[in-house]
């Protein structure tokens, strides 16, 4: 995968206190990472360095193999090309991190632009230099409040095919924007560089993905996060899973494995996929750890109005960015991150076979969200209702296709 890494840094004084910011973007100049942090007294120098290594470090994460670092700094960019010495001995081990950084991936090749094409990596850097987490949202950046009526764990409920409508049109809207809602963590690796074309790859068979949202739980019923809380499936929900296994195994007659997050709720969806009728090796549950429910720390347990209440300037942050994390949580950003690390495990290991997922909300959000190539309002507009069932074909070359979304009929 191609990436384009755009980092900064400065400090106000010089040396004063100073930060960093880097972006990542696809080749179609939508944002995948965003990095900023604070880095106490330093130079302007030093802070561009960190800004330098912290985007090669996004990169990396999201699974890039060619990067183009562009940056506003002369010296940066001439010294990491070679083309200047490294007189300053403060600036050396900087630079020695960037380049064992940069050896890791096949191409990487360094552009200076001027500042005023540099914008959104400082607006980051100033932002950390503020003491923020995350810089404040651009006028259009983010929905209003009102537009958001739940988080995304905790919507109203919506029949599946007006859910399947909400995908196609935050696909839509997300290739057709020139600015992201926030700051974007889709795309990624695991469906990177397949063919664009209305026919499926002809390289082999697809790993069939066949994603289950676990059934509902009290928790489900009250509308309340349920995070890293290890709720079990209630009456409704052990029936739910029964129901879906007869889909699951109708949609993938060759189930090759049944993987599934560590928590109770998902363990249970999936024995039931496995009582239903799996052999061989899909007659043991494969646990993934990478698959969890996102942490949504104090929140959890927590309806969405009682964290409206008690946390309105948290949720305003954690709703106009997926790098903010709800108090003692984790970011739309950390969730996206091993999400994608787990799909490439599954790619790998079970690659041209058909495997069963059993997951959460947000890990199948972002599962799907990088399979559509979807901008981060998807996360808010998609709709996933307890035990609904969501086909992903992915073949070797970078293909995909989403064959269903949050199908619901096995329910009825």
């Amino acid at each position: 995968m191609k990436v384009t890494v755009e980092a900064d840094g400065g400090s106000r004084g010089n040396p004063g206190p100073a930060g960093y910011g880097a972006v990542v973007r696809a080749d179609t100049g939508e944002v995948l990472a965003e990095r900023l942090g604070r880095l106490g007294v330093t130079t302007n120098n030093v802070a561009e360095y960190t800004g330098l290594i912290e985007g090669l470090r996004a990169a990396a994460d999201l699974g890039a193999d060619e990067v183009e670092v562009r940056m506003d700094s002369k010296l940066v960019v001439e010294q990491m090309s070679g083309r200047w010495q490294i007189k300053h001995p403060g600036l050396r081990p900087l630079a020695e991190q960037a380049g064992k950084l940069a050896g890791g991936f096949r191409v990487v090749k360094y552009s200076w632009i001027p500042r005023e094409r540099n914008k959104h990596a400082d607006r980051l850097a100033n932002a950390a230099m503020d003491g923020k987490d995350a810089p404040d949202p651009l006028p259009s950046a983010a929905p209003p409040a009102d537009a958001v009526p739940a988080a995304p764990v905790a919507g109203p409920d919506s029949p599946g095919r007006a859910a399947a409508r909400a995908v196609a049109a935050a696909a839509s809207s997300a290739s057709s924007s020139s600015a992201p809602v926030a700051a974007s963590t889709e795309e990624g690796s695991s469906f990177a560089g397949g063919v664009r074309s209305w026919a499926p790859p002809a390289t082999g068979s697809p790993l069939r993905m066949v994603l289950l949202r676990h059934g509902e739980t009290a928790y489900t019923v009250e509308k309340r996060y349920s995070g890293r809380s290890d709720i079990p499936l209630s009456d409704q929900g052990r029936d739910q899973a029964m129901r879906a296994a007869g889909r699951v195994h109708a949609v993938a007659p060759d189930l090759a494995a049944v993987v599934s997050s560590p928590l109770r709720r998902c363990l249970d969806t999936a024995a039931a996929i496995v009582a239903a009728g799996a052999t061989g090796a899909a007659a043991e549950v494969v646990v993934e750890p990478d698959l969890v429910e996102c942490d949504f720390g104090e929140w959890d347990g927590l309806t969405f109005g009682e964290v409206r209440a008690e946390y309105p300037t948290e949720l305003d942050r954690w709703l106009a960015s997926p790098l903010v994390a709800p108090p003692g949580g984790e970011s739309m950003q950390q969730v996206a991150i091993r999400v994608r690390r787990a799909v490439r495990r599954l790619q790998q290991r079970y690659a041209g076979q058909q495997i069963a997922v059993v997951s959460h909300v947000t890990p199948i959000k972002s599962l799907l969200r990088d399979a559509l190539a979807a901008g981060d309002a998807f996360m808010y507009r998609l709709y996933l209702d307890p035990a609904g069932l969501s086909v992903v074909d992915s073949w070797p070359d970078g293909g995909v296709a989403v064959r269903t979304v949050n199908d619901t009929a096995h329910l009825a």
